[in-house]
């Protein structure tokens, strides 16, 4: 029996193919974050791994250099890749809210409880960013739009203009790989 390497292994990263695919990803999902959580990482594990990864390019329509798109993030080429990998600023954005919904409600059902305010088991858009400026997970001038673009990454139904708590959910679940934490790789005497 031959064995078939993934087309990743005899290929080099390619940037540019990088950018046209989290381009078309944007152009197709609004965000990079709805993509992984709604394409590439359906487990909620924060791993996406090859065949995933090209059944997602084929399914955003991406006709470009897929190996080199993967090597591009998998630059450590160990078979797979975070959503960090795949998008810093909404990878750092979700953590964010992950611990301040632990640190200030005890976990993300809690907050998520504490936003529904009405009890409605539904939070819309306008309650959200209200809610996470007021009570302090945004400071700042962008304070307002990042919260609305943290509403859109949690939001996966574009039919339905608010956040239910199966939104926010998937972030007990989610793991941060080890390669996200520099300081639990602590060098060996």
């Amino acid at each position: 029996e031959k064995w078939n390497p993934p087309l990743w292994l005899s290929s080099t990263a390619n940037h540019d193919a990088r950018a046209t695919l989290v381009a078309r990803i944007r152009e197709v999902y609004g965000s990079a974050v709805r993509c992984w959580r709604d394409l590439l990482d359906k487990d909620s594990s924060n791993s996406c791994t090859w065949p995933e990864f090209a059944n997602g390019c084929k399914a955003v329509g991406f006709e470009g250099d897929v190996p080199g798109a993967w090597n591009s993030m998998d630059e450590d080429r160990n078979g797979y890749i975070t959503l960090k990998e795949l998008d810093a600023e909404g990878h750092d954005r979700l953590v964010r809210f992950r611990e301040w919904c632990a640190e200030s409600f005890g976990g993300v059902v809690p907050a998520f409880r504490a936003a529904d305010n009405f009890r409605t088991h539904k939070v819309s858009q306008a309650a959200f960013v209200a809610w996470v400026v007021r009570f302090g997970f945004n400071r700042g001038p962008q304070a307002h739009e990042e919260a609305a673009r943290l509403f859109e990454d949690l939001r996966l139904d574009d039919e339905r203009p608010y956040l239910v708590v199966s939104d926010v959910k998937f972030l007990l679940y989610w793991e941060d790989r080890w390669q996200d934490h520099p300081d639990f790789l602590e060098e060996e005497d």
